[in-house]
């Protein structure tokens, strides 16, 4: 992914205009046809121009149809909409290095103005198939033609709604802002993912795992049901004495009819392992 936070300055506003109406139309077509750009951009510049400039940059892509002439944004400008956002706004100035991969994001180290550093959670939601996505999850909203750049927008806005629902009463990193499909929150420098430590049967202390079924409790008490509690999404401090919950899309009231079979799972998750391993 290429961002300099300030490549897309150099736009006009006929640019940023036209950008914008292919990521409106991006919500119902694959393929926005190019009246439907027109339509929506109502610029009288010469699209072609525009087009052109975009697709250099790699912000668009030319996606021709039998029955019309479209285009489509490339998560290159996907992502380069929401960091300009995000930096306009104030809550980032620079991206760094990438510092983790799940399988539906991308993480990154970024840093404010004041050289704050933040972590920078990009939604790449089309990593896994659809119909999990369909089954699991209620993003799609029944949109028979739902990009999965508006997919990963949709669980980046619930990430974050749900961060701000809990934070404060649940250790998690603090939320700092969203915008489409990318979520800034606290950055967690002395914390690592509790799947990283070295021999936890004889390095954690004992009394982690009675405190991690508490916070699963207490989210349940709170309203929710994680969905994916495990040692991937449960970060450690380095001196584990305290730990940080992360990874949030999956997340789901606790009314939901799959809320009792989330948490069991969740339960499951952290029994297994704690479990001492088998002697040799």
């Amino acid at each position: 992914m290429r961002f300099t936070c300030v490549q897309a300055e150099f736009f006009s506003s006929d640019h940023f205009r036209v950008l914008l109406s292919i990521e409106m139309g991006s919500k119902n077509h694959e393929s926005v046809p190019v009246e439907l750009i027109s339509k929506i951009s109502r610029t009288k510049c010469n699209l072609e121009t525009v087009f052109t400039d975009l697709v250099k940059q790699k912000f668009i892509k030319r996606v021709p149809t039998p029955a019309y002439e479209g285009y489509a944004l490339t998560y290159t400008g996907y992502d380069n909409l929401a960091l300009y956002a995000l930096a306009k706004e104030g809550a980032l100035h620079s991206l760094g290095d990438k510092i983790g991969v799940g399988k539906e994001s991308d993480v990154y180290i970024g840093a404010t103005e004041a050289k704050k550093l933040v972590c920078v959670k990009i939604h790449r939601l089309g990593r896994t198939c659809f119909k999990a996505v369909k089954n699991k999850r209620d993003y799609h909203e029944n949109r028979k033609h739902a990009t999965w750049m508006y997919l990963s927008r949709l669980s980046a806005e619930k990430e974050y709604e749900h961060m701000q629902s809990l934070s404060g009463k649940i250790p998690i990193p603090q939320p700092l802002s969203q915008n489409r499909h990318v979520v800034i929150m606290e950055y967690l420098s002395e914390y690592v993912a509790l799947s990283k430590v070295p021999a936890p049967h004889l390095t954690l202390p004992a009394s982690l795992k009675e405190a991690l079924v508490k916070i699963l409790d207490a989210i349940k008490d709170e309203g929710y049901v994680h969905g994916d509690f495990n040692e991937f999404n449960i970060m450690i401090r380095r001196d584990y004495k305290r730990v940080r919950i992360i990874d949030f899309p999956q997340m789901v009231k606790s009314t939901d009819e799959k809320a009792e079979e989330y948490y069991a799972r969740d339960r499951k998750c952290i029994e297994e392992f704690f479990k001492l391993p088998a002697a040799n």
